[in-house]
């Protein structure tokens, strides 16, 4: 899946990204209007959660009870602890937390994009911040004034 990028241009399966567009899927938005552009890392999946919860009230379970355990109760809280770790890291490890990219746009706070992938993530994010920066390149006064410096620094952002 390598993306195919035209001179100011970035095109994955669903995701489009242009001078003054971000498509992905059925929604679009102008770039110069999106404001606060962030990162944020989505949860854990919910049974990495849950089995450390649980491996946590079983090591708790241990410390508390320890002087009252016989043997075989001690030795069962210690593998079903070590079992539950093993199950939240595990599961942590095959689901791994989420990319969203949020960003203020016409007054509201809109999650923009999500991936699992962080390469596909960054490229996408990459070339949104790089949209932005062409788009008030192109709508600024200096544009007008001094067009060889316009065209140098389009030149740079492109090349970057």
């Amino acid at each position: 899946m390598q993306p195919t990028r035209r001179a100011q241009e970035l095109s994955l399966p669903g995701i489009r990204v242009t001078d003054r567009w971000f498509v992905v899927g059925q929604r679009k938005f102008d770039v110069t209007e999106l404001q606060n552009l962030r990162t944020v890392r989505g949860s854990h999946h919910p049974l990495a959660v849950r089995a450390g919860i649980c491996a946590l009230l079983a090591v708790a379970g241990i410390g508390v009870f320890f002087d009252r355990l016989e043997p075989v109760g001690f030795v069962g809280l210690t593998v079903a602890a070590l079992l539950l770790a093993a199950t939240a890291v595990a599961v942590a490890w095959r689901n791994p937390r989420s990319y969203e990219m949020w960003a203020e746009y016409r007054g509201l706070s809109v999650q923009l994009y999500y991936c699992d992938n962080e390469r596909r993530y960054n490229a996408v994010s990459r070339a949104v911040i790089r949209a932005r920066e062409r788009a008030y390149l192109a709508d600024s006064p200096v544009a007008d004034q001094y067009p060889a410096a316009a065209a140098q620094a389009a030149w740079f952002t492109q090349a970057a």
